[in-house]
């Protein structure tokens, strides 16, 4: 046992390490450069534009970034696995159309235009997985071709929907729970 140990009691030995772990991740990495930009850029917004920082601004983004974020995550899981997906954009073009035509902004609807959303998902990951691992096909050109064509069909698909809705509880979810509720009361505590 280290001395230091046996002196300090393992509870501070143990905060030290978590403490050593937290600065590993922030300094050791190779994100530090990052850290810095965004420091920098919240320090030069504060001065500049005051009002970009404000909760009313971070109201409107933030569901953008809700949406970005879980896209990053599910291309974070292809990578993983030393893939690549380029439909991505393409499912998710025509998986928001779906919700405002399947939903026709009924809220009785609203499970029908998810699970059709998903299908859709499914369905593009099936063909994906068909053409790329049964087939063998090079998964670049395949998932960028697909994406393309789910992205037409989704252009297609958009031209009778130009007066839909979102369904009212969608909308009030992604208000209240994504983009405003918790998180603006957080944010204006911080300010």
């Amino acid at each position: 046992m280290n001395a230091r140990v046996g002196t300090e009691g393992p509870a501070l030995h143990a905060g030290r390490r978590m403490t050593s772990l937290l600065v590993d991740a922030l300094v050791g990495a190779r994100f530090l450069s990052v850290w810095i930009a965004t420091g920098a850029l919240l320090l030069v917004a504060k001065i500049i534009a005051p009002e970009a920082l404000q909760s009313t601004s971070w109201s409107f983004v933030l569901p953008y970034m809700t949406v970005l974020a879980v896209a990053a995550l599910g291309q974070m899981l292809v990578i993983m696995h030393a893939g690549i997906d380029l439909s991505t954009p393409g499912v998710m073009f025509l998986g928001g159309y779906l919700i405002v035509g399947v939903g026709h902004h009924e809220n009785s609807r609203l499970g029908i235009a998810i699970l059709a959303c998903l299908g859709l998902g499914v369905l593009v990951g099936l063909i994906n997985g068909i053409l790329v691992g049964i087939l063998r096909l090079n998964p670049l050109i395949v998932t960028l071709a697909v994406g393309q064509i789910v992205l037409a069909e989704g252009l297609r698909y958009s031209n009778g929907l130009a007066e839909a809705e979102v369904p009212s509880r969608l909308a009030s979810f992604a208000q209240n729970i994504i983009g405003g509720g918790a998180v603006q009361a957080h944010l204006s505590e911080w300010q």
